[in-house]
């Protein structure tokens, strides 16, 4: 991540929950909630990086100005979306009054990285 902004606590300062990577466990509500916590502040410009198995989130921007980051993620070819929080291409699905599908499916990288059998 490499911060347009400065990132301070008043304007939505990303918030990593200690130790949250040293396990492939899924953390309940109420253990996020008790978990020791910190906040990265960064300098304009600055760069940050951490392994997507550290559980972080953007935290509530108080100020009237928005906060702007650069995100850079690398992963594997075969991981549709790194946070796998949404699966876009679920709904380019229902896209199916395009004139050449296959051609859009190449465009936007649909099966870029599919095994034999996976199912998108």
């Amino acid at each position: 991540m490499i911060p347009l902004d400065d990132i301070e606590l008043k304007n939505g300062a990303t918030e990593f929950i200690v130790d949250s990577n040293k396990n492939n466990l899924k953390l309940s509500s109420l253990e996020i909630e008790n978990s020791e916590k910190f906040q990265l502040i960064l300098k304009r410009g600055s760069l940050a990086s951490w392994t997507g198995k550290l559980w972080h989130r953007s935290t509530t921007n108080s100020t009237a100005k928005p906060r702007v980051v650069l995100l850079i993620m690398f992963v594997a070819s075969y991981i549709r979306e790194a946070g796998a929080e949404e699966n876009y291409y679920r709904g380019i699905q229902s896209l199916t009054k395009l004139s050449n599908q296959e051609l859009f499916k190449q465009l936007i990288g649909y099966e870029q990285g599919k095994k034999k059998g996976m199912i998108i």
